[in-house]
């Protein structure tokens, strides 16, 4: 926390001390912005002109590897709006396993989710060549503990007015935990061809490629020692592993193509077509982590690919097609520069999602299918997904003044999903017959309901107030709106989870408001406030007691995925980086230090209830069983907001000798959190009374 007030007291003293010279940078602005338009980076003209008549420019030093867009840019506007920049090259993260807590270091509240240790599956919760270069070969080959291999080629340059990019991505490893090995490749062409000096085509293919190991989750008691979970027989060990069969795999194909058109100056239109013709197979035991993965009875041990139960067999096959045109307007008003912005978008997705119990008894990684009559393959789940959505969006920039603008805007959303196929189990009980081949007269379940509709007209506005050349105030409001889709009703499904068939449409904004910026090449900083209302919220709470579910849903699994609340997120975002030798000393032989602190306090908690479940604990955090033996009804009106962290603190320090190389230490700490809406912080083995007892 230290690190945090000193960064604090450098950046107001900093700050008061440069205010007269980023007045006298104020009337450069005119320059500035025109080297911003002719080549989007972040340069201004120091002085003018000096006394022999030359030019002089000087560079600013990106030594943050964090920027902001430009109030606009290409064909979209971004004044007044909350964004970060990541400059990957002045970034020292480990690219090579996609290392997301140090890519994502310096962006404030980033809570990153990463499934294993292999950097293919991670997501981020939080409230983007060079053309001119003439030609470049890079090549980089890195080896690692647990047999990791990563090698990365890539060729690119310029031959008149054709631009290329090209790089292939290969990597392999054995993974931290048992039974968690990848491998992934990925490939990649950029293609750009200037037609004239108005006109601009481009061509882009992605084809990635992984096959990963999965090892399955741990019970807490296995994860750490605890006094409550942990007993006497059970092994604490995070790396152990309670599966070696099951395994994930998707092939991915995204061809772009693109049109940019320059009329004039201040006049441009793009045209975007994009594909995703893709895969998401999964093979394995989908048992609860409790369930040992245990040969069949009568097995010899010998014959290890039909010792074991049949596997489940998930598969996801997308084909998915969209289309948008985007058009820019600037023109003056009272003599200052206004902005239009408009566009339209078009995209149909199609799924088609399979499911077979009966896949192979083996360990390796192979989706095939054993449960067949004749040639027919007998499943439990075949289901067809179309989604069709059309959007049109307008926004305007009003700039009212050099320094004050005012961006409000509007977007309208139609979006069709449908449904079809058959559930060989029926889709809202897990009792039901599945189809077999000893029951070949068991009529298909058809899937229902089979058509959703929504429209919806979504709107906002932006505010912006540049104090100085480089630093501003900005303020931003927006609407959000997120359907129910049919993959969410007929999802693949997870271990322990069912969903609610009643799933209802999410809605809610999203405010905030900062102050931004930086001061020549020592001082980069945004530090804001931002409050957040979700609105329907889906969750996972405990099914038990629900009486508004349909007969099949009196005794659900004992997680429910179901819109639990409405939940309201407040905070303070931070980021601030300071070089102390850049600003005192300019420059020096030796190179320079500066240090970083990224931090986020965030409140999310739920202010309303949508399913009346009960969750009174006792200090351990047992569900309390009242004396009377009733639960009460009192909902989650309270609790925090799962897989919320309400703080998050990463510093930073870095040495760059420039020209040679540069280290960082960096440090993260991620508050706890609930990973359901219950804030269940143990498992139920039994329940207690108010007196203590019960406990099984």
């Amino acid at each position: 926390m230290w690190i945090l007030v000193f960064l604090f007291i450098s950046f107001f003293s900093v700050f008061s001390q440069d205010m007269e010279l980023e007045k006298k940078e104020m009337k450069n602005e005119e320059n500035v912005e025109n080297e911003k338009k002719a080549d989007e980076k972040k340069s201004y003209s120091n002085d003018k002109k000096n006394k022999e008549g030359a030019v002089e420019v000087r560079a600013e030093r990106d030594f943050s590897g964090i920027k902001y867009l430009n109030d606009v840019r290409g064909t979209s506007i971004y004044a007044g709006k909350k964004n970060e920049v990541l400059g990957l090259t002045k970034i020292n993260a480990n690219l090579a396993v996609n290392n997301t807590r140090q890519v994502y270091g310096k962006i404030p509240g980033v809570s990153v989710w990463e499934n294993d240790g292999s950097g293919i599956q991670t997501g981020i919760a939080t409230r983007g060549l060079n053309p001119n270069r003439p030609f470049a070969v890079e090549t980089r080959q890195t080896g690692g503990s647990y047999n990791l291999f990563n090698s990365y080629n890539s060729v690119g340059g310029t031959s008149g007015k054709l631009s290329y990019f090209v790089f292939y991505h290969n990597r392999s490893a054995d993974g931290w935990r048992n039974n968690a090995k990848y491998k992934t490749q990925t490939g990649f062409v950029n293609l750009s061809y200037q037609i004239n000096e108005k006109a601009k085509v481009g061509f882009e293919f992605t084809r990635s490629q992984y096959e990963s190991q999965q090892p399955a989750g741990l019970q807490d008691g296995q994860f750490r020692h605890d006094p409550v979970m942990t007993s006497a027989n059970t092994e604490v060990n995070p790396r152990q592993s309670s599966r070696e069969r099951n395994w994930l795999s998707a092939p991915w194909n995204l061809p772009v193509l693109t049109f940019d058109y320059e009329f004039d100056e201040k006049t441009r239109v793009s045209v975007k077509s994009f594909s995703l013709v893709g895969e998401r197979n999964s093979i394995g035991n989908v048992s609860p982590v409790n369930v040992v993965d245990l040969s069949r009875p009568g097995a010899t041990g010998f014959d290890i690919q039909n010792s074991f139960a049949p596997r489940r067999v998930d598969r996801d096959f997308y084909r998915n097609y969209g289309n948008e045109i985007r058009f820019l307007k600037s023109y003056k008003l009272f003599g200052i520069d206004n902005t239009s912005a408009m566009g339209i978008r078009s995209f149909v997705g199609n799924t088609n999602r399979i499911r077979n119990t009966n896949g192979t008894r083996g360990t390796n990684f192979t989706l095939s299918e054993t449960n067949r009559i004749g040639d027919f393959v007998v499943r439990n789940a075949e289901l067809n997904f179309r989604t069709v959505n059309y959007a049109a969006y307008y926004e305007h920039l009003f700039q009212f003044s050099s320094k004050f603008s005012i961006t409000p805007g509007a977007r309208y959303e139609f979006i069709n999903s449908e449904v079809s196929g058959y559930t060989g189990v029926d889709n809202l009980s897990r009792t039901a017959t599945p189809v077999s081949l000893d029951n070949r007269s068991l009529p298909f379940n058809i899937a229902r309901p089979q058509k959703i509709n929504n429209r919806v007209l979504l709107g906002g506005v932006g505010l912006q107030y540049k104090v100085f050349n480089e630093t501003s105030l900005y303020a931003n409001y927006s609407q959000a709106f997120r359907p129910v889709l049919y993959q969410e009703l007929y999802s693949p499904g997870t271990t322990v989870d069912d969903f609610d068939p009643n799933l209802k449409n999410q809605s809610g904004y999203n405010a905030d408001t900062g102050y931004r910026g930086s001061i020549q090449n020592y001082l980069s900083f945004d530090i804001g406030l931002f409050q957040l209302r979700y609105n329907n919220r889906v969750g996972t709470i405990s099914g038990r007691n629900r009486t508004d579910l349909p007969g099949a849903f009196q005794n659900p699994a004992p997680n429910l995925r179901t819109n639990t609340g409405d939940s309201l997120s407040r905070g303070i975002e931070a980021y601030i980086e300071y070089d102390p030798i850049a600003h005192l000393l300019e420059k020096t032989w030796w190179g320079t230090i500066s240090g970083f602190v990224s931090y986020a306090q965030v409140q999310a908690k739920y202010i309303s209830s949508k399913s009346p479940i009960a969750i009174n604990t006792n200090e351990f955090g047992r569900i309390l069983l009242p004396d009377d033996g009733v639960f009460k009804d009192i909902g989650i009106v309270g609790n925090r907001v799962e897989n919320a962290p309400d703080r998050i603190v990463r510093t930073g320090i870095t040495y760059t000798k420039k020209g040679v190389f540069s280290i960082t230490f960096q440090n993260s700490k991620v508050a706890s959190v609930y990973s359901d809406a219950n804030n269940t912080e143990y498992p139920i083995l039994g329940n207690l009374n108010s007196n203590g007892s019960g406990l099984s």
